[in-house]
């Protein structure tokens, strides 16, 4: 959703009850407008504290992460960059 230039706060916040499980990747910094690398969640530019804040107040019950090529880590290294900060994460 944030690649395509959508603001996924304000679509949990519009259609509450719509959404139920979240499609959890990062985009990389530093790519053109439209970009679609990926990196660790938590690396990237989405505002992740923001969108669990809105989830919360949603309908959604599940998460699933994913982490796209081209890697720059082994992919379990990756993985567990993005459960860490998961985890860490307090909203």
């Amino acid at each position: 959703m944030v690649s395509g230039g959508y603001d996924p706060v304000a679509y949990l916040t519009k259609y509450p009850k719509r959404y139920h499980l979240l499609h959890i990747k990062d985009l990389a910094r530093g790519q053109p407008k439209g970009g679609a690398e990926t990196t660790e969640v938590g690396s990237g530019t989405i505002d992740w504290k923001a969108i669990f804040k809105a989830a919360r107040g949603a309908a959604v019950t599940g998460y699933y992460v994913e982490q796209e090529p081209p890697y720059k880590r082994p992919p379990l290294e990756s993985a567990k960059i993005s459960y860490d900060y998961l985890k860490g994460l307090k909203v």
